[in-house]
């Protein structure tokens, strides 16, 4: 059993916490506190330490981790306006986060008028959009930095009906085929 001295629960058991380099990182409340904070886990040393978030950043609700890049980012859950607050944190044990407003080009020669939420980036540097409600054929906008350039990226056969989508970047399936035991050729 594994025990923390800061008594705390998750501020939103719908979000997602995010693990790098041996680091289990998620939002949450702590019993004696009003504000939300930053908890860290390390698998490794099994310590938990609490980070305290940007004060800018610490009061939104809809603020949710991100990989930016390979490191911790907060952002906006929404991007109404192609406007998109970050605040990357450059060092945990100093606690120090830095703030970056990052203007996305206007997509609606993409896709409409639509809302986006930001999910992360790819091991490329790109950055994924997923829109806030759940279009038929489902898509991603893939923004590119370097390039200055948006595409998007339809995903068919999803279907309809669906009332959440969980959105996983750089993930890698390896399936492995089990043989058959105790069965004879023909079966």
């Amino acid at each position: 059993m594994i025990e923390c001295k800061h008594l705390h629960f998750l501020a939103d058991p719908e979000k997602k916490g995010i693990c790098m380099n041996g680091v289990v990182y998620y939002i949450a409340k702590i019993s004696d506190e009003l504000s939300k904070s930053l908890i860290s886990f390390n698998l490794g040393s099994e310590d938990f330490n609490v980070i305290k978030l940007p004060k800018d950043a610490k009061y939104r609700r809809s603020c949710y981790l991100v990989n930016y890049s390979g490191k911790i980012a907060l952002t906006n859950y929404d991007c109404n306006d192609g406007t998109l607050d970050l605040w990357v944190m450059k060092d945990a044990s100093k606690q120090e986060w830095s703030k970056a407003s990052l203007l996305v080009p206007c997509w609606t020669n993409l896709v409409g008028d639509q809302s986006f939420r930001f999910e992360g980036t790819l091991s490329t540097g790109e950055l994924i959009f997923a829109p806030c409600s759940f279009p038929n054929p489902f898509f991603f906008i893939y923004y590119d930095l370097k390039e200055k350039n948006a595409r998007k990226v339809v995903i068919e056969g999803i279907g309809d009906g669906f009332a959440t989508i969980k959105v996983s970047l750089d993930h890698v399936e390896s399936p492995m085929f089990l043989p058959k035991v105790g069965l004879s050729d023909d079966d």
